[in-house]
């Protein structure tokens, strides 16, 4: 990407309702670049860097925490609002060019999210919300685009939708505004604010279990192009520079922004504590005393992570890593799959050869005895290695036909193992689907429990043997089920729109995800709450809890292995 340089920069005066407002006291406007024809949409991504469109150039931009402006995509379809999604590498925009919601993963590849209400297209969305639960609130109103080559509008007016998490099924959520333009929710979930810039007014709803919106309130009289709302609950409205409002629906605030129109505001930086501003050419900072709530942490969290911890790189010099587990002791198997291998890491510091010759080990899981269980992907089978070496295959076929090749697993309280099985290899497949298999104790002959996912891979489960976290790595979601008695699965609900290739559970129920895209671990709570991020200098795989008291978070990453002290137990 290329790098713009910055040359010009502006200090503006501050006008402020209150002695003590939200912007950081002695903090000036700054104006970052004019280097634009008309800027939109900011969003921050966890890291705190901010994206932000200049819709007439048809172009996406990056301005970084360390200062610097990059062009990070150009053809865009014109996008608009932006948001990111859930695994906080995926952006999705507005896109105006064809009137529809898309999706950009980091390398810039584009996937529509959603486009139509019941068969017509869409006015021309133009902001969106991520409730927590992944559902997406959309405004929808229509502005004539000089681009469109068919400028006619096929909906009956303009109104707000969502999108339920699962991403299938949009439903109209108003259908008595003028024309809804910025939208921000609570992150709780639980209120969401419109702005009718058609009608000059500002609107709270209530929001239900199933999406739907209802105890609709003025909460200003003041409409808005693009909207935030801070750690204190006061929501940011824009257009002539922006105006600041509490919870109470009450002006405590005015920031001036030199500029014919102010468009948009989201808080970023590395401590989500700067406000930045598009308007007009121009993008803006300036400090806050408050702070965005997008990313309630974006580091460490201090609730399970050890005080001053950090992590530490203990191995390196492998292929790719893989499969942690580690045994009663503490000590931690994991796999170095090109090298087909199986290291263990000791008590004591040490990192040695366990096993070689392992067809592709992966996933792994180890019960009581020392007895090691090992998704071999290259051997298209399941294994045992008991302690002294002695290899016995488990499953290898399902009804005759060869399994595709086993990623990750886990083992109930009963002997029974559950296995995720992807067909990512399609032209070797003998098998035709993706699946998670179910191999009862003292059984050759594997069920399936789930058949409806792209490529299903971490898997664990709960200690109880009540629940069974499935990470659908294609699909980019989690899933929880319930467990029957017999192995069964029944009762899926999505847990968190955010895939993974490994994950774990700790003592208190909280699921520990490897990002997809990015270098880290997402930590959410029982309830599917993101509780903060493990940042992790290589793009990560699998973990496991280990070490002489439990509390070691240990994480294979590429070429190399990590860990990081924990204030909770693995379960």
């Amino acid at each position: 990407m290329k790098v713009i340089s910055i040359t010009a920069i502006l200090l503006l005066s501050l006008s402020s309702a209150a002695a003590a407002g939200v912007v950081a006291q002695d903090a000036n406007v700054e104006k970052l670049s004019s280097a634009f024809s008309f800027t939109e949409g900011p969003a921050s991504d966890p890291k705190g860097n901010v994206y932000f469109t200049d819709q007439p150039n048809d172009k996406i931009y990056i301005w970084s925490t360390d200062g610097k402006l990059t062009t990070f995509l150009t053809g865009c379809e014109r996008s608009n609002g932006t948001y990111f999604d859930a695994d906080g590498v995926t952006l999705l925009a507005c896109a105006d060019l064809h009137n529809r919601i898309i999706a950009i993963v980091p390398d810039g590849k584009i996937t529509v999210v959603v486009e139509k209400y019941k068969g017509k297209k869409l006015n021309g969305p133009n902001d969106l919300w991520r409730h927590p639960n992944g559902g997406l609130y959309i405004t929808d109103p229509y502005y004539h685009r000089d681009w469109w080559a068919d400028p006619n509008k096929e909906q009956d007016g303009q109104h707000v939708y969502y999108l339920a998490p699962d991403r299938k099924e949009l439903i109209r959520v108003t259908d008595d505004l003028v024309a809804p333009n910025g939208i921000i929710g609570t992150p709780d979930g639980k209120l969401l604010y419109v702005a009718d810039i058609g009608a000059s007014k500002t609107y709270v709803y209530t929001i239900n279990a199933d999406g739907t919106l209802s105890n609709k309130k003025l909460f200003c009289d003041m409409g808005s192009d693009g909207m935030t709302i801070d750690n204190e609950g006061n929501v940011y409205l824009t257009g002539n520079g922006v105006t600041v409002f509490n919870p109470a629906g009450e002006k405590i605030e005015h920031i001036n922004i030199r500029e014919p129109w102010t468009a948009n505001v989201c808080f970023g930086g590395k401590d989500a504590d700067s406000l930045f501003i598009t308007a007009s050419k121009s993008l803006y900072s300036v400090k806050m005393r408050t702070r965005g709530v997008t990313w309630p942490a974006t580091s460490e969290p201090k609730a399970v992570v050890a005080p001053d911890a950090k992590v530490e790189k203990l191995a390196g010099g492998f292929s790719f890593t893989e499969g942690p587990i580690a045994d009663a002791a503490g000590n931690v198997y994991f796999a170095d799959i090109p090298n087909n291998r199986i290291h263990k890491w000791s008590l004591e510091g040490k990192c040695s050869i366990s096993r070689e010759n392992t067809n592709g080990a992966n996933g792994q899981d180890i019960d009581e005895k020392g007895n090691l269980y090992v998704c071999e992907g290259g051997g298209r089978r399941i294994s045992r290695i008991d302690p002294n070496g002695s290899v016995t295959v488990l499953c290898d076929s399902y009804k005759g036909k060869k399994l595709n090749s086993p990623n990750d697993l886990w083992r109930d309280k009963k002997g029974g193992i559950y296995f995720t099985d992807p067909g990512y290899k399609k032209g070797e497949s003998e098998l035709d689907g993706s699946y998670v298999f179910y191999l009862p104790a003292e059984s050759k002959e594997p069920i399936i429990v789930v058949a409806d996912m792209l490529g299903p891979n971490g898997i664990v489960g709960t200690k109880d043997g009540k629940l069974l976290y499935v990470a659908d790595y294609s699909g980019r979601k989690t899933w929880v089920y319930k467990v029957k008695d017999d192995g069964t699965l029944y009762d899926k609900k999505l847990f968190v729109p955010i895939g993974a290739d490994g994950i774990e559970l700790d003592e208190l129920g909280n699921l520990y995800l490897t990002d997809l895209s990015g270098k880290g671990v997402n930590i959410v709570s029982p309830e599917g709450k993101k509780l903060g991020y493990i940042n992790v200098p290589n793009s990560t795989s699998n973990l496991c809890f280990g070490g002489k008291d439990g509390k070691t978070l240990f994480i294979t990453a590429r070429d190399s292995f990590y860990s990081i002290q924990m204030n909770v137990k693995g379960q």
